[in-house]
């Protein structure tokens, strides 16, 4: 399989028993690089000790699933109903619904709204896009052949 084929921002139809699977799979699979660069970031650059990243890379996969069942499962049940199913669209949603969870947390953590929260937002919305990108990769029904192969 051709990593172009599997990453495919084009339309198409979701599935309904890879979507459950790609609900959960997605954030875990982004929370895998984003502990190491937490850690790594933290750390000074130098080589992390494996429990370390572990422990780190659990409390995220936690948090990121309940952010991606909270916002994702709504996103997915709309987006098949009205047909409107792509990578792009999915990406968008991801990045709208980063930046929104940010302006949200900062209302109610701050008291409002301001340009220090721009990094942040930023950096949340490309991980929701990110997110919604891999479980549109892993929902996505595969595209079959003229000759009837997947």
């Amino acid at each position: 399989m051709k990593f172009s084929n599997f990453f495919s921002f084009g339309p198409g139809r979701s599935a309904i028993e890879r979507g459950v699977v790609a609900l959960l799979a997605a954030p875990v699979l982004m929370a895998i690089p984003l502990a190491l660069f937490i850690q790594l970031s933290s750390g000074g650059y130098v080589l992390p000790r494996p429990s370390s990243v572990i422990h780190r890379f659990a409390g995220l996969a936690m948090a990121m699933i309940e952010m991606t069942l909270l916002f994702g499962i709504p996103t997915w049940i709309v987006l098949r109903l009205i047909h409107r199913e792509s990578g792009l669209v999915y990406a968008l949603a991801g990045l709208t619904w980063g930046v929104l969870l940010i302006i949200w947390l900062s209302y109610a953590f701050r008291g409002g709204w301001s340009a220090d929260q721009i990094p942040n937002a930023a950096f949340v919305g490309l991980l929701g896009a990110c997110i919604a990108v891999t479980f549109w990769s892993i929902a996505r029904e595969p595209a079959t052949n003229e000759g009837g192969r997947s």
